[in-house]
């Protein structure tokens, strides 16, 4: 037998080729239509081919690679080499950074001689960090590979967490020295490879501590080296970032708990102090007062603007919450505290009418940080005090309420360290209503949805203060699981189907009660396939009866609760076609037929909704799923992907009596535009006729337990930023409200305009609205398509201003069609 080659040509020598590969798949979904896992060692890398019918050429559509939608990690590959030999390294090819698609936060690393008695080897993230790294933005394929292993094993086993696709072309596995074979296996033994997951959590969060130091030092070094800082002073600071290396390398999270708001540690302030100093050396004042839209994306590493005037500006109805914000750079290498005093505030103002809000900074699961998290700035002896760290940018957020004014102009000023930035607010006498638009964000406050489960993010100890955030924010459609309705057995029926005594509705009550000035309450009902309805089948005399007389109960309770019974909207199944839209199989749209004849033929007068995910609803051959609805919530993204045939479906049934909403759903939100994505889904809705808008959701903030821990979410749903114990305001939140009232001053210009007599300023307030319109539906959809998860990016680079500038001139308008 040939000798193995030497230590040195480990990388050469591939062991795993052509190796018998089995995948777990048993917590996951087949995405690509080749399931051969022989692909994973047949030593052929997929290429970069345009796919026609994904519009992409990244790896998960490329021949050769294999992608699973995981369900529920990790999904491990075991490779049998035929026989023990020893083993130098391991690598992994996989890609992200597109259409959702992340890099893994864990590939764990197991060997076996027996395919039984299992040793750990090691994170390959950790162990591939020195050969690099992915980059944190954008699309790119990446092989992490380790050669410093040096064990032994007939089988090697990666399991690996890539959340929500996992997406593999090849796994290598390299050779060792032969006499490795006479050596331990050594690592640490495990009874079975589930043994694994123990370690994953303090493992993942240590590296991605660490990714966030690492990618932070190297960049302030590309800002020095492409400065005209003197060599000796550069040398200084580049040898502290090395010892800041130094210590990141040795990090260690046994139990993965860390907050993710920055400075992340010790070791991250001390890089951030270097940055601050060298920010000192590039004219940037020690404390720097500038500005951009209070909606534009701002690095953590962004360069203070140079600015000869910073002003705030607030222009409102009265009635109304608005904002603006600036930004403090610390250019110091040591935190500041900063005393923000407001001078000459309005005459007569009441208490609470201006929120001040300092936005942290958080890290995310996919190492891009955001200001995004509102910490209230308590008053202090007639001002506002901070602490900003050093070398970071703080933004500061300002929130008027201005039914706590008195119409007019105020000229105010903000004293900051001794500069002044000048603060005018305007308040018009005109008022504005409670917004006509509805609200849902899936919030599951009921107090079973709080105990079952089915809320991932609100609980029975932050529950008030989400609902406070929720109120404050518009929130009149409150949703509940179908545990909050009583559901009656076969036997609580007599022989005529007739229900032998009142229904019991506690829960709803309780639930109700939380919500006094809700316009709606949805209940998801989630109805099973083939489910019995009191122990009659779907379809029969008996079911159809049974769920008649119940529709009717619920009726009744809504009117002795002096509500109106269409209040109360029950959505049967979720999403129907997201799942036979493919195979052509209508069973979703028969079970929502099944229930909802009889509900409506009760005459009970309660509402059903659903939330169609169908492609070509027009084209389903039951049509009773859409027809019996009062209301249909299409996605937003298919709305406005689908063809102008399915547009017009949905707008003939608005015509017809339904009311029409959208509602959205991609995450991880956290680095969406949050005027895109969210304030101007009012505006979508508001072009197309619609009654109101949802968002999944507030209560899903995914596998987490507090959105201030983001590398254990690497999904969030969440526009709000949800602890343990308390909810808060945030940038991406605010945007929801404003944009529930820029739907309120939109559709007041429109009642202007039905209203004016005056054809020449008619003629004007119209162009107005339509060039607003316009504007916004041009940012939004590109190409005639809406937005793919790239294009909705925080850092995308849209106009930011646009919103403000369009809303500004139809608030003209109103003003002007209303005093005339």
């Amino acid at each position: 037998m040939a000798p193995l080659m030497s230590a040195t040509s480990h990388a050469q020598t591939n062991i795993a080729l052509n190796a018998p590969v089995t995948v777990s798949t048993p917590s996951t979904e087949s995405y690509t239509k080749d399931k051969n896992p022989a692909q994973l060692t047949d030593g052929k890398f997929a290429g970069n081919d345009f796919d026609e019918e994904h519009k992409t050429s990244s790896l998960w559509v490329q021949k050769g690679a294999l992608t699973w939608r995981v369900v529920k990690d990790p999904l491990i590959t075991i490779i049998d080499l035929g026989a023990v030999k020893p083993i130098s390294g391991v690598s992994f090819s996989t890609a992200g950074g597109r259409a959702g698609v992340q890099f893994p936060s864990f590939i764990g690393i197991a060997v076996s001689e027996d395919n039984r008695t299992w040793h750990y080897h090691g994170n390959l993230l950790g162990l591939s960090r020195k050969n690099g790294a992915p980059p944190v933005e954008g699309y790119a394929s990446f092989h992490y590979k380790t050669l410093d292993l040096k064990t032994k094993g007939r089988y090697v086993a990666l399991s690996v967490i890539q959340t929500p696709y996992t997406v593999a072309d090849e796994i290598e596995v390299y050779g060792g020295e032969n006499e490795w074979l006479n050596l331990p296996i050594g690592g640490e033994k495990l009874n079975s490879l589930k043994d694994i997951e123990n370690s994953v959590k303090g493992a993942t969060t240590a590296l991605l501590v660490q990714r966030r130091v690492d990618a932070d030092v190297k960049s302030i070094k590309a800002a020095m080296a492409q400065s005209t800082l003197a060599a000796s002073r550069k040398n200084a600071f580049l040898a502290r970032l090395d010892q800041a290396l130094a210590e990141n390398d040795q990090l260690r999270l046994p139990d993965g708990n860390v907050r993710t708001t920055l400075p992340i540690n010790d070791t991250h302030r001390k890089a951030m102090a270097v940055y601050g100093e060298f920010l000192a050396t590039q004219n940037v004042q020690p404390l720097t007062i500038w500005k951009q839209h209070r909606y534009a994306w701002l690095s953590h590493l962004q360069k203070s603007a140079r600015q000869e005037r910073v002003s705030l500006e607030f222009s409102l109805f009265k009635n109304q919450f608005r904002s603006d914000a600036f930004l403090l750079t610390n250019a110091d290498g040591r935190e500041k505290r900063v005393t923000i005093q407001l001078e000459n505030p309005p005459a007569g103002a009441e208490k609470g009418w201006l929120e001040v809000q300092s936005v942290a900074w958080t890290d995310t699961y996919q190492g891009i940080p955001v200001a995004d998290a509102f910490l209230p700035v308590e008053p202090v002896a007639g001002g506002y005090s901070l602490t900003i760290p050093a070398g970071f940018t703080r933004k500061i957020w300002l929130i008027v309420d201005s039914s706590k004014l008195k119409p007019g102009t105020y000229d105010s000023a903000l004293r900051i360290e001794g500069k002044i930035v000048p603060f005018r607010l305007t308040v018009s006498p005109i008022t504005m209503q409670r917004p006509r638009l509805s609200l849902n964000v899936w919030d599951y406050t009921d107090g079973k949805s709080l105990t079952n489960g089915a809320s991932r993010g609100i609980n029975s100890k932050n529950v008030q203060s989400a609902m406070a955030v929720m109120k404050s924010h518009y929130v009149d459609s409150p949703e509940a699981t179908r545990l909050v309705l009583p559901w009656p057995g076969e036997e609580d029926y007599d022989q005529n189907h007739q229900l032998k005594a009142p229904l019991t509705f506690t829960e709803f009550d309780k639930w109700v009660a939380l919500w006094p000035e809700a316009r709606n309450y949805f209940v998801f009902v989630s109805a099973r396939r083939k489910e019995k309805f009191a122990g009659a089948e779907p379809g029969t005399a008996a079911f159809n009866a049974r769920l008649a007389r119940w529709a009717q109960a619920l009726g009744q309770h809504m009117k002795s609760l002096n509500l109106r019974p269409e209040q109360l909207m029950l959505a049967i199944f979720d999403e129907p076609g997201l799942r036979g839209e493919k195979t052509n199989d209508e069973w979703e749209n028969q079970l929502i037929a099944d229930w909802s004849r009889p509900i409506k033929g009760s005459g009970a007068g309660i509402s059903l909704i659903a939330n169609p995910v169908w492609k070509r609803p027009d084209l389903l051959k039951l049509q009773e799923s859409m027809s019996n609805m009062d209301a249909l919530i299409p996605l937003t993204e298919n709305y406005y992907r689908s063809t102008q045939e399915a547009r017009d479906y949905y707008q003939k049934h608005r015509a017809n009596g339904t009311d029409l909403w959208l509602y959205s759903c991609m995450g991880p939100i956290r680095l969406f535009d949050p005027q895109q994505y969210y304030r101007a889904q009012a505006w979508r809705v508001f072009s197309i006729g619609g009654k109101g808008m949802g968002f999944w959701a507030l209560n899903d903030i995914g596998a987490g337990e507090t959105a201030w821990h983001d590398y254990a979410i690497p999904a969030s749903y969440a526009p709000a930023f949800v602890d343990t114990d308390t909810v808060y305001n945030s940038v991406h939140w605010e945007s929801v409200r404003e944009g529930m009232q820029d739907f309120e001053e939109l559709a007041m210009l429109q009642d202007a305009i039905n209203k004016t007599v005056d054809l020449k300023r008619k003629r004007q307030a119209e162009e107005v609205l339509k060039q607003a319109l316009d504007a916004i539906h041009s940012a939004y959809v590109f190409a005639g398509q809406a937005p793919t998860w790239e294009q909705i990016h925080w850092s995308n680079n849209l106009p930011a201003e646009i919103y403000d500038i369009h809303l500004q001139r139809v608030r003209k308008m109103i003003e002007t069609l209303e005093v005339n």
